[in-house]
Parts: C-alpha cells; structure tokens; sequence
C-alpha cells in the first residue's frame, strides 16, 4: 500500500487518475504531480500532455540523446475503450 495521499474520487476528472509521475534517472528521485482538472481539459489526450512536459522541460536545441532530453508516456481518455 503507498503512503502518498490519494485525491478524492470528485477531483479526478473521469476516469484519470489524477496523478503524473516524474523519474529523474540521472538523480534517482521519484515524485508525484496531482494536477488541476484544468490541465486535462487544456492538453486533451496523451499526445497533447506529453507534449506540454516537452515544451516546458526541454530546452531549445537539446541534443535528442543528451541528458536534457526527456521521455514522455501518456494515455489517452480513449485508452482501453472496447472496439467492437
């Protein structure tokens, strides 16, 4: 069980988790964003908020392989919907 405190049901905008997890591998922390409904409704879907920890976490010119660039992964609201 994590002793990280948990939003209540009514802050999480549908069925996000309302959490975000940054790993810094070079430092080895680990920590946990619980942002605003405001920023899903502003980057809707995975492809859209993973860009925005681009924008705001690469600088201008980074080398792709160098230690300022940064790995995204996000899902969607669509992720897991049945197809049929």
């Amino acid at each position: 069980m994590s002793n990280v405190a948990q939003p209540a049901q009514a802050d999480r905008p549908f069925e996000f988790t309302g959490r975000i997890l940054h790993i810094d591998l070079s430092s080895g922390s680990i920590g946990i964003e619980h942002p605003g409904q405001d920023l899903y409704r502003t980057y809707l879907g995975g492809s859209a908020l993973g860009m925005r920890y681009v924008y705001r976490d690469v600088p201008a010119g980074a080398d792709p392989l160098g230690p300022d660039d940064i790995l995204t992964s996000a899902v969607g609201p669509l992720a897991e919907t049945p197809k049929y």
